[in-house]
């Protein structure tokens, strides 16, 4: 099993932003918890993959006309969801025998 780390996102919109946050969260692969609403700012909590975190950082302020505040920490590591991650060797493969 491949675990990847993963942050959780602490967000603080404007209400009426909601909609186009919680839809970019959930493109990211966020996990979304229930937004606290109130009458002009409101707060979503999610936990999503670190990998994701900078492209949410990113969209933030065209999602909420600026306004939008992102804190993040560390949550810990998940197992990766849908296909797995692989790299490339680059020594040898110590499984292999080279000697024939």
């Amino acid at each position: 099993m491949v675990c990847e780390p993963t942050v959780r996102a602490s967000l603080e919109i404007p209400t009426d932003t909601i909609g186009a946050v919680t839809a970019a969260l959930a493109r990211l692969g966020a996990a979304v918890e229930t937004p606290s609403l109130q009458a002009e700012l409101s707060t979503i909590k999610a936990v999503l993959p670190a990998a994701r975190a900078d492209d949410l950082q990113r969209q933030l302020p065209a999602l909420t006309r600026g306004e939008g505040v992102l804190e993040s920490s560390f949550a810990g590591y998940q197992p990766v969801s849908g296909k797995q991650p692989t790299r490339r060797r680059t020594t040898a493969n110590p499984l292999t025998s080279t000697s024939k």
